[in-house]
């Protein structure tokens, strides 16, 4: 995942491995808010450590 960018399609994908392996996506811009959750939730683990890193840079 391209960090610091400003893609306009981003396309998340979750693997089942206790399902024979089946997996599903979502596709969208960060605007989306699923999408910016998972994005959130991969990058930084939570919301609060995402706004954490956030203070440090504004």
């Amino acid at each position: 995942m391209a960090v610091v960018s400003d893609a306009e399609q981003i396309i998340y994908v979750n693997l089942d491995k206790k399902n024979d392996n089946k997996f599903t996506f979502i596709s969208g811009g960060i605007e989306n808010p699923e999408i910016n959750n998972a994005i959130v939730d991969i990058l930084e683990g939570t919301m609060p450590a995402f706004k954490t890193r956030e203070n440090k840079y504004f």
